[in-house]
């Protein structure tokens, strides 16, 4: 069980790492952007808790504050594609979501049609009811995306 839980802070450290690297953004930003303190991201990408000792084991609404802030451009614009894609590398690597995970097959299985809000904010402690509402919270994001696409299309007709 130890050694699976170093494994998965090893391979959230790493997602996270890239992603902010990738975006060009220092812990201290990210602090600023996702309102996560500093303390947290570095202990998050160090893969332990000095205080604890063990690997931490950030909450969902935790890794959502950080893509939030990973997908904020530098003029305070925010870019939702981009917070659903980092969430889901984010809850993927901290061993949230089901293995294997595709987004694809995820989107695939949601019904454009059906009528979940386009947020879910979780508060659970329990792994599995943070993985739930993980999913749940993406599978909304995606439905947003798409409904927000199909009304933003350029229409052909002519006025």
């Amino acid at each position: 069980m130890v050694d699976m839980q170093v494994q998965q802070a090893a391979r959230l450290s790493g997602a996270l790492r890239s992603l902010r690297k990738r975006q060009r953004i220092s812990q201290s930003a990210l602090a600023s952007l996702s309102g996560v303190s500093r303390t947290t991201i570095t202990n998050i990408e160090a893969g332990l808790d000095p205080m604890t000792n063990q690997a931490p084991s950030p909450r969902a609404d935790t890794l959502r504050a950080l893509a939030r802030g990973l997908a904020t451009d530098g003029h305070g614009g925010r870019h939702d594609d981009l917070e659903t894609t980092f969430y889901a590398d984010l809850m993927d690597a901290a061993g949230y979501l089901p293995a294997p995970w595709n987004m694809a097959d995820a989107l695939r299985s949601h019904s454009p049609e059906s009528d979940i809000p386009g947020y879910v904010e979780t508060h659970a402690s329990d792994p599995i009811e943070d993985q739930q509402a993980a999913v749940e919270d993406i599978k909304a994001s995606a439905n947003w995306m798409r409904k927000r696409k199909r009304n933003t299309r350029p229409s052909n007709r002519t006025a």
